[in-house]
């Protein structure tokens, strides 16, 4: 028996050096029910939510008409660009039919009750001083203008919704937009007036004649301007990156202009308007008085063909 005992002892110490351990078993820690540091959950259910809508300042014209100012409503869930019927009406007059009318699909999934879209209106738009062409289907809205993905995809503005701005960061507008790096403010409505009727919405374009505006002197150039059926042109200064932009669109014609101070001492006769004094033929044979302008100062100042 002693001799048994002994042989018990060993096995433990064996099984103390193995790191084992006497009539007990490992096994991980499981504390019951949920653990202390779970998320709670709101004690309020949840309820819809809804924010004010972001609209861009923006002007546009068809190149017939003066610029229009107005605010356009940023949609990336459109899948194009449109203009307010009323609006198309008032302000633009370029209307061009489309190849294959459009079918408006609303987010019921049926189709718009005013129809297919038959027209749009090709024109150009201007935004923190960046002017680019747009093709606008001509729709019925209750907003004046919706600028849809196309245009989002484009520019791939940044929009910081809290702060309500947008930023033309995007690497398409660094290579060929004159707005590069601005930000720019954006609204929650479509116009700073209370709410109205859609049909009211609509801004009267923003034109030197407007008969809201405060009359001017009957000697005022627009007036004479508009007598002669004609506008003239529009002049600003631009970036470099904006002038290659603008001449690379279709239709773009350039035109150099040169200015210089006039100096009275250097004008000619003709310019002076003075009549010049006929050549002194006293001393010339009659029968070379058919030749006269030979004789002529005036000639003899012109250079010879080259």
């Amino acid at each position: 028996m002693p001799q048994e005992k002994g042989k018990n002892h060993g096995d433990r110490d064996g099984a103390r050096k193995r790191g084992g351990a006497i009539g007990k078993r490992r096994r991980p820690r499981v504390t019951p029910g949920p653990s202390s540091a779970a998320t709670k959950l709101p004690e309020t259910e949840p309820e819809p939510e809804y924010a004010d809508l972001h609209f861009v300042d923006v002007e546009i014209t068809d190149g017939r008409q003066d610029w229009t100012a107005m605010r356009g409503l940023l949609d990336s869930g459109s899948q194009g660009s449109c203009v307010n019927k009323t609006l198309s009406t008032k302000a633009l007059t370029d209307h061009r039919e489309k190849t294959t009318p459009t079918t408006m699909i609303m987010a019921d999934g049926h189709d718009s009750p005013a129809g297919p879209i038959t027209q749009y209106n090709p024109i150009k738009m201007r935004i923190a001083g960046h002017e680019e062409p747009l093709a606008l289907d001509t729709a019925v809205l209750s907003h004046p203008i919706i600028l849809g993905m196309p245009w989002h995809k484009r520019h791939n503005p940044r929009i910081d919704y809290p702060g309500n701005t947008i930023t033309f960061d995007s690497e398409y507008c660094r290579m060929h937009c004159y707005h590069y790096g601005k930000t720019v403010p954006l609204h929650p409505k479509d116009s700073d007036a209370e709410t109205q009727h859609p049909e009211t919405q609509i801004p009267e374009p923003e034109t030197r004649h407007s008969e809201t505006q405060t009359p001017e002197p009957e000697t005022r150039r627009p007036e004479t301007r508009k007598s002669e059926g004609r506008e003239p042109p529009k002049v600003s200064l631009i970036g470099a990156n904006a002038f290659a932009f603008m001449c690379n669109q279709p239709g773009t014609e350039l035109y150099f202009m040169t200015m210089e101070e006039a100096n009275a001492t250097h004008l000619t006769s003709q310019e002076r308007r003075e009549p010049e004094p006929d050549p002194d033929l006293s001393s010339i044979p009659s029968e070379y008085h058919e030749f006269a302008d030979l004789f002529s100062k005036k000639e003899a100042d012109k250079l010879p063909p080259h």
